[in-house]
């Protein structure tokens, strides 16, 4: 039995045959290598190419792990991490992220507690003009076993971030998929810690499965587009996710604003002074998705105009039990739409006030072009007050802020006390 680390360290003694097979040292599994000329995009070998795990050197001839030619995923556990919960892995994981993040190939988080105390960088701008990486194209996966079973316990200081992802312009960046695990802080009264996951500069997302509890924001999504957001739970937060258009000093680099963003079975619960907030979106979409138990206002959106002209498409959405702030808070400075279809507006507490406002004080004509309109298109939701909620004459469901001669409201959806509540 011979193991990695004994076989590739300088002067060892082991022949060096075509096809090798050891015991790699972290995970002490069986693996195979076999001596190679090129790297995975065909390139000639050389040292650069050389990672110390996967691709290794040995008395001037080159080896690489098997599981790579034959399409294999690659465990997180073969660059050290141990999910033991003792161990700082933030180390390890990085090692794995830089090798997927290179090569595009596919990470997998073991089961277990993976204790991080440092942020984890996935920068796909790294290596761009370097002929070593593996085309424009960068994708990466990261995969874990699932929410109860791939744990990540963040213990790193209250400013940071756990997962920080930088992508850099559409010609370079084509897609970043994360799965199957959770993020946590300690169970606390309050939520503590920076943000969860921060994603830059983006095309091509896929975020599945993923559960963020008690930081301080859960999700940061700035100048990313084309994003797919399924059964992601981000509860006991401070904020729970924010998107906009960020602070580039040069706006020739800016991607788009928040847009094409799908959010399809994803859970928003019970954080502590915001939900999420939208900043500048456009073709936005919440489906079969759950607010409940928030203090403060849960979906804050605003609208420019930029690149279409509808903003937010709500449907089939459950709010409930909301308490100091509002359902939907909506802001729009130009001339679009906004479509509500058969959602549930609960209001349980007098903390509530109302389910939705639409804010007209800034709404500039100025920037109008050809629609000088604004809709406000309802279909079948239901406003009901229940439970310790009795002013629902002081605070109708609906409220409209400042001029609102510009806003369209199509009107069918159901009222616990009266057909349309709406005022201004």
């Amino acid at each position: 039995m011979i193991y990695t680390e004994d076989f590739f360290t300088a002067g060892s003694t082991y022949q060096n045959d075509d096809l090798v097979q050891l015991v790699d040292s972290y995970t002490h599994e069986n693996v195979n290598f076999k001596k190679i000329t090129h790297w995975i995009n065909n390139y000639l070998m050389d040292d650069s190419k050389v990672d110390g795990i996967i691709y290794r050197k040995r008395n001037g001839e080159y080896y690489v792990d098997t599981s790579i030619l034959s399409g294999s995923e690659i465990s997180a556990k073969r660059f050290g991490v141990k999910a033991d919960y003792i161990t700082d892995d933030s180390d390890a994981l990085q090692k794995a992220v830089n090798f997927g993040v290179r090569v595009g190939w596919n990470i997998t988080l073991p089961a277990g507690k993976i204790k991080v105390s440092k942020t984890i960088a996935i920068d796909f701008t790294t290596n761009n003009n370097d002929g070593n990486s593996n085309g424009k194209d960068r994708k990466f996966e990261l995969i874990g076993r699932g929410i109860n079973l791939t744990q990540i316990y963040d213990e790193g200081d209250d400013g940071h971030v756990v997962f920080d992802v930088k992508g850099s312009s559409p010609d370079r960046v084509n897609g970043f998929n994360a799965k199957h695990f959770s993020i946590k802080r300690a169970d606390t009264t309050n939520a503590t810690g920076g943000t969860a996951i921060k994603i830059e500069k983006l095309i091509l997302l896929n975020i599945e499965e993923i559960h963020i509890f008690r930081f301080t924001r859960g999700f940061t999504l700035i100048d990313c587009c084309v994003s797919y957001f399924k059964n992601l739970k981000i509860d006991y937060c401070k904020e729970a996710f924010k998107a906009d258009i960020g602070n580039d000093p040069i706006p020739t680099n800016n991607v788009t604003n928040p847009n094409l963003l799908n959010f399809v079975n994803c859970v928003f619960n019970s954080n502590e002074t915001l939900g999420v907030h939208l900043e500048g979106a456009h073709n936005v979409k919440f489906d079969t998705c759950d607010f409940e138990g928030n203090f403060g206002d849960v979906l804050v959106c605003s609208y420019i105009g930029k690149n279409g002209k509808n903003s937010l498409n709500l449907i089939n959405c459950y709010f409930e039990g909301t308490v100091n702030g509002v359902d939907l808070f909506y802001v729009p400075y130009t001339g679009g739409t906004i479509n509500l279809i058969g959602n549930s507006f609960s209001r349980v507490y007098q903390g509530a006030t109302h389910n939705i406002v639409i804010d007209f004080r800034y709404y500039n004509q100025e920037l109008q072009y050809t629609n000088h309109e604004h809709y406000l298109n309802m279909m079948g939701n239901a406003f009901r007050d229940d439970f310790q909620f009795t002013e629902w004459n002081t605070y109708p469901p609906i409220s409209l802020w400042g001029n609102n001669e510009h806003l369209h409201i199509k009107d069918f959806n159901y009222y616990d006390h009266g057909n349309n509540l709406t005022q201004n």
